[in-house]
């Protein structure tokens, strides 16, 4: 939040949280076309997140890292959030939510 103090831009420093939504996808799948339609509605739609938590989505292609495809292969589209499986398959707004709360409330605790 930036204010101005007697003709000077003063930035004021926010405590917000960020959430990081880690999307395991790979190519010609209709399921993740899916649900990366589904989840920038959700982010959309969830806008008033921003003023308290910031979420960055990661996309990761399973087929660019051994370990990611070997984790994954049967299960893409998947979405982790604080390194825990929210869903596969098909989006899950209320397991993304869920998520997203938990995270940043757990971030906050010292």
């Amino acid at each position: 939040m930036n204010s101005n103090f007697y003709g000077k831009s003063i930035r004021r420093e926010s405590k917000m949280n960020t959430v990081e939504i880690i999307f395991y996808t790979r190519q010609d799948c209709h399921l993740c076309v899916d649900m990366a339609s589904k989840l920038n509605a959700f982010i959309a739609h969830h806008s008033d997140l921003g003023e308290q938590t910031a979420v960055n989505v990661v996309m990761r292609d399973i087929d660019d890292h051994s370990q990611w495809y070997q984790r994954y292969r049967e299960y893409v589209p998947v979405l982790v959030v604080n390194d825990e499986e929210v869903c596969h398959y098909f989006f899950d707004g209320d397991e993304l939510m869920h998520a997203i709360k938990g995270q940043s409330d757990s971030s906050v605790r010292l």
